[in-house]
């Protein structure tokens, strides 16, 4: 599954700026933490999508259809956190960070056990 690497590698990319944008949070404004993150969501989703239209090997499925299951609930976290910002609404900005953190994890774990059975990069965790 060659054609999984490259996906993998923006998945990789994708994951250390989502990581990275909490802790860049207060210096920026609602609309523009409104953007990025309807950016973030937008990217991880075509990601998921391109995932999804790959020719997978058949004893790589639940593998392939774990890490899209993973990818679509942290897209729609980061929509989450997109549209607190934008209505300024820290309370379900919070929670939706929250959920973030804990739904990359699944990611991160989903993504590592795809790329060791392809050969692709494992990320940090």
């Amino acid at each position: 599954m060659d054609d999984y690497k490259p996906l993998n590698e923006r998945l990789l990319r994708i994951g250390v700026s989502v990581g990275a944008a909490p802790l860049e949070a207060g210096e920026q404004t609602n609309d523009e933490l409104a953007r990025k993150f309807s950016k973030y969501a937008a990217d991880l989703d075509r990601v998921k999508k391109d995932i999804v239209e790959l020719d997978t090997p058949s004893d790589l499925e639940d593998e392939s259809l774990a890490l899209t299951s993973a990818i679509e609930a942290v897209v729609e976290d980061l929509r989450k956190v997109s549209a607190a910002a934008e209505s300024g609404n820290k309370a379900a900005a919070a929670a939706a960070t929250r959920s973030l953190a804990a739904n990359s994890a699944n990611v991160n774990f989903a993504q590592n056990k795809l790329a060791r059975a392809t050969g692709a990069d494992v990320g940090p965790r």
